[in-house]
């Protein structure tokens, strides 16, 4: 872990997660900041235990259920990933851990080829996505429609992609 910014982040958010004068959820927020640190560093048993650290003293951190499922799909974790989406989008439905989510679900059901939830998810995640998020959004849900077979549909949504990476420029 040779980057500096990462052991800078552990060492203040250790020193904070610490302090027994937080709250239990403040604290808990520190030790996800700590698991998301690891997770970047390539340390995924130390992001792991944090993650879940974190997550015992605030079960209702989105936030961190989110960086879990991340690192869940990274490793090939994929049923614990779809579990941590589900409830980080139970926790936050229409705030960014939650569209965040359901748009890891759209990919995480489309790699299974259940490509009806792909688009049942995406069109969610869509709906409240900032429009910063949607070109993603877009294109993912266009390769759901791909993958069942509509083309037509496909190739809209990867029109709109485009039309929403274009505004982003």
């Amino acid at each position: 872990m040779a980057n500096t910014g990462f052991t800078e982040t552990i060492a203040s958010c250790s020193k904070v997660a610490g302090n027994p004068g937080r709250t239990a959820a403040r604290r808990g927020e520190d030790y996800g900041r700590i698991g998301e640190a690891y997770a970047s560093a390539g340390d995924n048993d130390k992001a792991f235990a944090n993650f879940a650290k974190s997550l015992e003293l605030n079960p209702d951190d989105a936030y961190t259920c989110m960086q879990r499922a991340n690192l869940y799909q990274q490793i090939g974790g994929t049923d614990m990933a779809i579990t941590d989406c589900n409830k980080a989008v139970k926790l936050e439905p229409r705030g960014m851990s939650g569209v965040v989510a359901l748009g890891v679900l759209g990919k995480l059901y489309n790699n299974r080829g259940k490509f009806d939830l792909v688009i049942a998810y995406l069109n969610i995640a869509i709906d409240a996505a900032p429009d910063i998020m949607k070109s993603n959004l877009y294109r993912d849900r266009g390769t759901g429609w791909a993958n069942k077979g509509d083309s037509d549909r496909a190739q809209a949504d990867h029109a709109k992609a485009i039309e929403y990476e274009m505004k982003g420029k």
